[in-house]
């Protein structure tokens, strides 16, 4: 393949994955986590995925291991909430240590 064609199909590629990111960015803000791994829907949301749309009504409960629509919904809002979580919290090891004897705030 030529190497024009190969850097085309490349960017497409990250544009796809950057638009699906965004897609379930918008998807997950339309649920609420609880204890237990169950989602609840809060507000009608809509997903386009490779099996279809996806349209989930308010008050809609889902759980690990549910298809919903043919889809699993679950390991999707699973997957971008650990996505979001992992950029929003700092890790331990990116502080210093505490120095011995030092105070703890």
């Amino acid at each position: 393949m030529c190497g024009g064609v190969q850097k085309v199909l490349d960017r497409i590629g990250s544009v796809t994955t950057s638009f699906a990111k965004d897609v379930m960015k918008d998807f997950i803000r339309h649920f609420v986590r609880w204890p237990g791994g169950m989602w609840t829907c809060v507000s009608s949301a809509e997903l386009e995925t490779s099996q279809g749309r996806v349209q989930v009504s308010s008050g809609t409960h889902l759980g690990p291991g549910t298809l919903f629509m043919g889809v699993d919904v679950v390991t999707m809002l699973e997957d971008e909430s650990r996505r979001r979580n992992s950029r929003a919290r700092p890790r331990i090891s990116q502080f210093p240590s505490p120095t011995p004897g030092g105070e703890c705030i």
